[in-house]
Formats: structure tokens, sequence, C-alpha cells
């Protein structure tokens, strides 16, 4: 399948682990490619391609640093482009890394929608660390974060629970980082990436009032309901109308190669995230502060 599961794994000289996905065997057995766990590697014209549920093309193998390789791809077919991911999981490092190689063999250019997406549970005291003070919906508006205008704490899910569906492509900040912090149970995950490889940053949240949760029977098999991070090439997931904005539709122009990386972490015990790299991750909070490594230190 072109989406990636379920993955824990133990931070260097601790015995923490996280699970930064849900899974959802029930919706991948009919087929459809929305599903409410995973990471999605949307590329080509659309998100949430076919290719995210079917059958794709896949390859494992032992590297010579000791790590591990799991390589995903196929090819997109509504754009007629290719696309492939090397998952690596280092021996000694707390991430694993995603290497998406995005190649228009086309003649015809087609949009630059490269997005990934990955599923996060949304009960846990469920916090968004998302660096930036305000956010872009898809027509390229621009709105306060992470505090709106009536004093809902948008970062907080539970605070959400007004509306219907949201969009949030966070901007404000030049920032490699973003993550989740769950308070309820003391443990997080962290994305990291350079900023101007992927300046996107989204939050999906379904809504909280009965016309977002009908997804969680239809899109889960009861784990509860669920929540979208992801990380773009663009600022924004961009409709007709952000075309009148500065954030535009870009095209893949014929012959155009693309590559990226990105590094995804646990965060274990720190009592939330202020910041995270692929060294390290940490809080600070008035006198109390926290780190936990994600990679060996230097001369250890």
């Amino acid at each position: 399948m072109g989406k990636y599961g379920e993955l824990s794994k133990r931070t260097p000289g601790g015995n923490s682990s996280i699970s930064t996905t849900r899974p959802n065997s029930g919706t991948w057995r009919c087929g459809v490619p929305w599903t409410s766990g995973g990471i999605e590697f949307n590329v080509g014209l659309l998100g949430h391609s076919l290719s995210c549920a079917a059958g794709v093309d896949h390859h494992t193998q032992d590297n010579a640093d000791g790590s591990v390789s799991c390589f995903v791809g196929t090819t997109d077919w509504s754009s007629g482009t290719r696309w492939w991911v090397d998952i690596c999981l280092p021996a000694d490092a707390a991430w694993f890394r995603t290497r998406t190689c995005w190649y228009n063999d086309s003649s015809a250019d087609t949009s630059y929608y490269a997005w990934s997406n990955a599923g996060v549970r949304a009960s846990g005291g469920l916090e968004y660390i998302f660096p930036g003070h305000a956010y872009l919906g898809h027509d390229g508006r621009a709105h306060q974060w992470p505090v709106d205008g009536e004093g809902h704490d948008l970062s907080k899910y539970a605070q959400n629970d007004f509306g219907h569906y949201k969009s949030y492509h966070v901007i404000g900040s030049v920032s490699d980082f973003w993550g989740c912090y769950w308070r309820e149970e003391d443990l997080g995950m962290a994305h990291y990436t350079a900023y101007d490889q992927r300046p996107g940053k989204k939050i999906w949240i379904w809504g909280l009032s009965r016309y977002g949760m009908i997804w969680e029977d239809l899109l889960t098999d009861g784990d509860g309901q669920y929540s979208e991070v992801q990380s773009g090439r663009l600022f924004n997931q961009s409709i007709s109308a952000s075309s009148a904005t500065p954030f535009k539709h870009r095209a893949f122009l014929p012959c155009a190669f693309d590559s990226h990386d990105e590094y995804w972490m646990p965060v274990p015990g720190l009592g939330g995230l202020r910041y995270a790299s692929k060294e390290l991750s940490f809080f600070v909070e008035g006198c109390s502060c926290g780190y936990a490594p994600t990679s060996p230190c230097m001369g250890c």
C-alpha cells in the first residue's frame, strides 16, 4: 500500500515508545483511499489518491551503515508522474527518515501537489505544536493562530468544538519542526525537515460536533477519532480563490525531478514539546525543563 503504517521506536538509552498512527484495516478492505492511520505520501494531481490504499511496488533492504530501508512507489496515473519513497530506520537513532522522490516523465505539466499526511489519535489531551502566528485557509486568506478572535486556543484539539471541519495551514515562523503532544499521556511526536524544503504545515480536524464525528464510525475500526498533521512543499493546499493571493498553484514541469527528506520521531515524557530536531527534543516551562536525545551524542 502507498501508505506507511504503525511504527513504534525506543529512544536511545530510554524505554519509552510511541505510535504515531492509528490502524484502520476496515477502510483498507473497502479499497477507498481515505484512511485514518499511517502516513500518506500524496504527490501528483491531488491528495488522497488511490495509491494511498491500493497495492504499490515495494522493496526492503539492509544498508551498509546498519540501517534498514523500505522502498514504496508507483505511477500516479491521474498525472502521469512517478513517485517513490525510501523509508529508512537507522540502527542507532530514535527517528526514521522518509525520502520522497518525484519525477514527471510525461510530456505535460501537472499540479505541484506534494504533501505527507500522518493520521494521529485525537483523544488524550492532544495539543498541536505548530510554530507561527497565523494560518491560511484553502482560499489563501490569513487568520489568527493559535488563539482566534473568539478566544479559542486552536492549538488545543478540545477547543475546536465549534463549527464544522477545520483546516489550518500554519504560517509566520521560519521553523523546521512541528509536532503533537498528548498531555494526558505525557508523550508526543515530532516532525523535522529543512524549512526551505517543506514550509507547509497543516492541521486537519473533522469537527467535534456530530457533523464531524460521524467519520469516526466510517473511517476507523474502534480506536476513536483521529486528526491529520501534514507537511507540504507549498504554504497551503490552494483552491482557485487562492490564486488571487500570494499563495498560488505551481506547475510540476515535464522532465522535472523533486526530492526531499523528512524526519519523524517520538517525544517521551517531557511534559510538553518546545523544539525538536534529529539530535534531541526538549521542553522548557518556567523553571522546569526536560530533553530526550533522538540520536547518539557526539563523542559518546
